[in-house]
């Protein structure tokens, strides 16, 4: 890798921030003109809430296909996946045309580029990344076929990881159910 390899963010995406939207605002349930709110107590394990806004701007609306960053709070969290209107903690990156955008994803995943990230968001009671600082981190731009067998060969990494996260839950779910047979001696050996 050569330092003329790298180029920043500012030149490669364009970057937009969600909507702050009061709860009085927000709809419990979904319907026409409606999108799913995604916050960051969205991000949190076993939370069931769902919020709804109507009518938001077409910036603050995210696919699936999309990359959103939380830049507030959990600064640094990359996600993707998601549906839905952003809230202001939020950044939605978005590459130019001679990018890949799952490269851009696996790319913001690095871990010295989170750690960058954190230090940009400081050391306050709520980190926060403004834009000027997510423009300036360095990004290593590669031919779009490049991008592609990287993002290829890491989505296969990926893939590999969730099978075996599935099969170790399985396991565990049989020690489980056989840890209740031994000790009632409904299973000897």
């Amino acid at each position: 890798m050569n330092r003329n390899d790298y180029v920043y963010l500012r030149e490669i995406c364009t970057v937009n921030q969600g909507l702050q939207i009061p709860i009085s605002k927000r709809f419990k349930e979904s319907g026409e003109n409606r999108y799913f709110y995604i916050t960051v107590q969205f991000l949190k394990d076993g939370h069931k809430e769902k919020y709804y806004v109507e009518n938001p701007p077409s910036s603050s609306i995210c696919n699936e296909d999309d990359i959103i960053v939380v830049r507030t709070g959990s600064t640094g969290r990359i996600l993707t996946g998601v549906k839905g209107c952003f809230h202001n903690n939020f950044f939605k990156v978005t590459p130019q045309n001679h990018i890949d955008k799952p490269f851009v994803f696996y790319y913001l995943n690095k871990p010295n580029i989170k750690h960058l990230m954190f230090q940009y968001a400081g050391n306050s009671a709520i980190p926060d990344v403004n834009h000027g600082d997510f423009y300036s981190i360095p990004f290593y731009e590669t031919s779009i076929q490049e991008q592609k067998k990287i993002t290829t060969f890491l989505s296969a990494i990926d893939k590999k990881i969730e099978q075996l996260t599935q099969k170790v839950n399985l396991l565990e779910q049989y020690k489980k159910g056989v840890l209740q047979q031994i000790f009632p001696q409904q299973i000897r050996f």
